[in-house]
């Protein structure tokens, strides 16, 4: 059976970082998920109580036979769609994230399957 690589590309934070974006009570609650690891539960976590200033993000977790130079293993990452946080200049939602301190990167990734 042949492997195919899957090219991913997006603005990447370690998810950590966005725990300034929640209030007391949010708080508790997002860094009780980051200890688990259960990347659907911390996505959707995010989709239902990130501000609305805030895009988005798919939440994933880089795999063992995952290639990145900068993406660490055992690591939770939201990504933020290109077009979300950068046109052909810094959108208002990028400003935002930047605003808390957070400051994505983009980046490029190949995923095994």
């Amino acid at each position: 059976m042949r492997m195919r690589n899957y090219s991913n590309s997006g603005w990447i934070v370690p998810v950590a970082e966005l725990a300034p974006l929640f209030n007391n009570g949010e708080l508790k609650k997002f860094l009780s998920l980051l200890e688990t690891d259960e990347v659907e539960l911390i996505e959707n976590f995010l989709w239902d109580n990130l501000p609305r200033t805030i895009p988005k993000p798919e939440v994933f977790m880089m795999a063992d036979d995952a290639e990145s130079q900068e993406l660490e293993a055992d690591v939770v990452y939201a990504s933020f769609d290109e077009s979300d946080l950068f046109e052909s200049k810094p959108t208002e939602k990028l400003k935002a994230l930047q605003a808390q301190g957070i400051d994505p990167e983009l980046m490029s990734w190949v995923t095994f399957g």
